[in-house]
């Protein structure tokens, strides 16, 4: 079996730790059309970087799950490479001078969810443009049965982050069961 690298890496730094995902708060979704972290500068002295998991799911309309940060309703760009089961085909996109982060349709479907992994690395710095990196994968239905891709996303701003905000498009609901929960790695 393989080394993951981060292992080899540790091995050769004289063991040193591993950083450490401490839990700042998790959110679960009882049809609401957002979910929101505020007041996230308090934790400018804990944690340098930020984490989020989610597993998502729609009760209807476009299922778009959406991304703000800082409650800027501008200044956002991204790009995604991904593959479906349905299209055999690798596709790309991208999107610059957008209102928010798509972050990909959301499944509809009773009892199947999306579920992704977003890091916002230095979170807090003053110095530095947000970036985004994000894993997605989902089963949304008969036109596109299972996705997966990778993203990246850019909030153009060198603002510490105090909030960030998940909204779920125009006419959908977040369904029971969507939980988002936000974690910090200290640096």
């Amino acid at each position: 079996m393989p080394i993951p690298l981060g292992v080899l890496a540790v091995a050769g730094a004289g063991g040193a730790a591993l950083p450490s995902y401490e839990l700042i708060q998790s959110v679960t979704s009882g049809y609401f059309q957002n979910i929101d972290f505020t007041n996230l500068q308090t934790q400018s002295s804990n944690y340098r970087h930020l984490q989020l998991r989610g597993v998502v799911r729609a009760t209807g309309g476009d299922g778009t799950l959406s991304m703000k940060i800082n409650e800027a309703s501008s200044g956002y760009a991204y790009h995604w490479l991904g593959r479906s089961e349905y299209n055999a085909n690798v596709n790309s996109s991208g999107a610059g001078s957008v209102l928010s982060i798509n972050l990909g349709t959301m499944p509809q479907t009773a009892d199947i969810f999306a579920s992704f992994v977003i890091d916002i690395l230095d979170a807090f710095s003053t110095s530095k443009n947000k970036t985004v990196r994000v894993s997605w994968g989902s089963t949304t239905g008969a036109s596109d049965p299972r996705a997966i891709y990778i993203m990246s996303g850019l909030y153009n701003s060198t603002s510490a982050i105090t909030s960030i905000n998940f909204n779920s498009g125009n006419n959908p609901v977040l369904a029971t069961g969507t939980r988002i929960s936000l974690y910090g790695i200290r640096g």
